[in-house]
């Protein structure tokens, strides 16, 4: 379960982060 929780965390913080630098 920590790979799967892993493979739905990483994209979400780099998708957050992503749209944080847009949305600047």
């Amino acid at each position: 379960m920590d790979r799967f929780s892993s493979i739905i965390v990483a994209p979400g913080l780099i998708f957050s982060f992503c749209y944080i630098f847009i949305y600047r």
